[in-house]
């Protein structure tokens, strides 16, 4: 059997798949099968799947059942000790299974390894940043911190582990029951993780293994879909997972906050009521939280203030961002500052 069991859930990205395989194949280390799992495409997936011809190369087709589901089906195909995962519209890069694998070989107590990764814009070409170390991607991490804890760090940071750079043991994938193919794309991720963390440890390579593709049809440009599915993981966290209680009050924060950028958003569509309903139920899970508060009476007001208050809060933001950024820089500074010292 393999050593690693590559799974890519592909859908209605005939356009980017290609590239996705052929990154596989490219691979310094060559001991593994490459499941594509096609969740009901209707555009030329399967022909250009098809037009590999590498015997490792494995096209299974469903009916529309969502990502979760699509990777569920490939690690219940696996033969592969491990499992990696590979998005349609991604690429690895050429050493990303070779050091997985050693770490996870040298390494018998971690279940998962997962590293950093290039974002880039699918239109220009241009790398925008490193999802650990660039702020403008949210989950700016400290790697070595961040695996001492992991569990914490999916509370508090969002999820970090992306699909396309984690490789994990077949067995620890299946003791968790996979993915939750009752939530949304793009949380039922983070959904995994938290449970896979709550039970075994992971690794970090702080290096990019992967480029994860930023184009016109992703699903995080969707605010309302995002929104949506970020409240129904929350309260599932929240209602299912067994969490200590500074634990549940980071679900709480990142359910909150979610409520209130959903409301905000709902008022500045012009929705006011669905968004004053929003704007309370954030304001009922952290009732110390002022910006729902901000937004729920500047609804009440009329369309005027709120386009007011849109336009101050753009500049707030903004604000908030260069210090962050100015922060960033010093921290950065301080590091390299440091690690001379040490030397």
């Amino acid at each position: 059997m393999p050593r690693v069991s590559v799974v890519i859930p592909a859908y209605n990205h005939g356009r980017f798949v290609g590239e996705a395989i052929q990154s596989v194949l490219d691979q310094t280390f060559q001991d593994f099968e490459l499941i594509v799992v096609d969740d009901g495409s209707t555009d030329h997936t399967r022909e250009v799947v098809t037009t590999f011809p590498d015997p490792r190369v494995r096209y299974i087709y469903q009916s529309n059942r969502g990502q979760a589901a699509a990777r569920n089906a490939g690690i219940l195909a696996s033969g592969g000790e491990y499992v990696a995962f590979l998005d349609d519209d991604d690429v690895w890069l050429p050493t990303k299974l070779e050091l997985q694998v050693q770490v996870l070989d040298s390494q018998p107590n971690v279940a998962l390894v997962c590293s950093d990764l290039y974002v880039f814009d699918e239109e220009s070409g241009a790398t925008l940043g490193r999802l650990w170390h660039d702020r403008p991607f949210h989950h700016w991490i400290e790697p070595e911190e961040a695996t001492r804890d992991p569990l914490k760090a999916l509370l508090r940071r969002g999820c970090f582990i992306a699909p396309t750079v984690a490789m994990a043991r077949r067995e620890s994938l299946i003791a968790v029951w996979g993915f939750d193919e009752s939530l949304e794309r793009n949380h039922e991720d983070w959904d995994l993780f938290v449970r896979f963390c709550q039970r075994f440890a992971i690794a970090a390579i702080d290096v990019p293994l992967a480029r994860n593709r930023q184009h016109s049809t992703n699903t995080h440009r969707n605010w309302v879909y995002m929104c949506e599915s970020s409240i129904a993981v929350y309260n599932k966290a929240l209602r299912e997972f067994s969490l200590a209680d500074d634990e549940i009050q980071m679900v709480e924060r990142r359910l909150a906050g979610a409520l209130s950028r959903y409301g905000r958003s709902l008022v500045l569509n012009g929705d006011m009521s669905l968004g004053r309903q929003k704007l309370v139920a954030s304001i009922k899970v952290r009732p110390r939280r002022t910006s729902p508060y901000v937004w729920l009476v500047g609804s009440l007001l009329g369309p005027r203030p709120v386009l007011a208050l849109r336009s101050s809060w753009r500049r707030l933001k903004r604000g908030y961002r260069r210090g962050l950024s100015l922060s960033h820089l010093a921290s950065s500074r301080t590091r390299r500052v440091r690690v001379r010292a040490d030397r």
